[in-house]
């Protein structure tokens, strides 16, 4: 093709360009509605879409009444307006951040020693377990003699032997007086390994045992402190006197031994106080002891 000729058909083709009616527009009015939607489509795309804004709006009423969907939600209580009393049935609470925490207290506090009362199995106990009366009480009383059951452990032979009163505790207290330094809360050689009575029967030695029996508020405590014959009781018949006197209970056998024998030594003797008698007649009470049988 020459150059001629493409310029000829370039310029043929502006014409076609230039007569719309040959290219299809038979009406003149379709031109003008085509001019128009494209000028309206020129200016939509010059046109740039507005920026999105996000804005936080307000929680809805759904939002009110289930809390659980919203964040750090905290129970909110209504108020009372001032002169108005919340309507029946309903209840307001009111809590303290800053108060301390409350505790809970039981319904039945446990039962103490004060609690339980009992049949006085001796003379010389009261109607409290595990506990006697004071000296002075029974000697006012006329109550100058503590007896108490033993049995063989060879040929089970029982008898009863007999104590004086004043002369025992004597020596309880001396002993106590003189050593209570030493003891650091613990039960020496004489109280934890006693030494027992021969048995007149077979005439074993130092085989005598108090006899102690199965029922605990029936012990006869006051004849094994007298007789320096706590150490034969087992373990759970000591934490039982501990018990009922608000002692302190756990931990070796001496330990609670040592409670054991003070406790009652204060429950004779409250104030700490009491002579009684001079040491003539403590002598005199012992020698005429030994002379009428009474083993002592």
């Amino acid at each position: 093709m020459t150059l001629s000729s493409h310029t000829s058909n370039s310029k043929h083709n502006m014409e076609d360009f230039n007569h719309p009616n040959e290219v299809g527009f038979s009406d003149p009015k379709e031109e003008e509605d085509l001019n128009d939607n494209s000028t309206g489509d020129e200016l939509l795309l010059s046109l740039s879409p507005p920026p999105l804004i996000l804005t936080h709006s307000p929680p809805t009423s759904d939002l009110l009444f289930f809390p659980i969907f919203q964040p750090n939600h905290q129970n909110i209580v209504p108020q009372p307006h001032e002169g108005t009393s919340p309507p029946e049935g309903t209840s307001v609470h009111q809590h303290d951040d800053h108060s301390p925490h409350q505790t809970r207290h039981r319904r039945n506090g446990p039962r103490t020693a004060l609690d339980e009362i009992i049949s006085p199995p001796f003379a010389w106990a009261t109607d409290r377990p595990a506990t006697v009366h004071t000296i002075k009480y029974l000697l006012d009383n006329n109550i100058h003699i503590i007896s108490g059951e033993v049995q063989c452990k060879r040929c089970a032979f029982r008898c009863n032997i007999e104590l004086d009163l004043q002369s025992k505790f004597w020596d309880i207290k001396v002993f106590i007086n003189r050593n209570i330094e030493r003891l650091y809360q613990r039960a020496p050689k004489e109280w934890t390994n006693p030494v027992l009575l021969d048995c007149k029967e077979c005439k074993q030695k130092n085989c005598m045992k108090p006899v102690t029996p199965s029922n605990l508020e029936s012990i006869n405590w006051l004849f094994l402190l007298l007789g320096s014959l706590l150490g034969c009781c087992n373990l759970e018949q000591l934490k039982y006197f501990c018990m009922h006197n608000k002692q302190h209970r756990t931990g070796a056998k001496d330990r609670i031994l040592y409670t054991t024998y003070v406790t009652l030594y204060k429950q004779l003797d409250p104030e700490g106080n009491f002579v009684g008698c001079t040491i003539q007649q403590l002598l005199h009470s012992a020698s005429n002891s030994i002379q009428e049988g009474i083993i002592s």
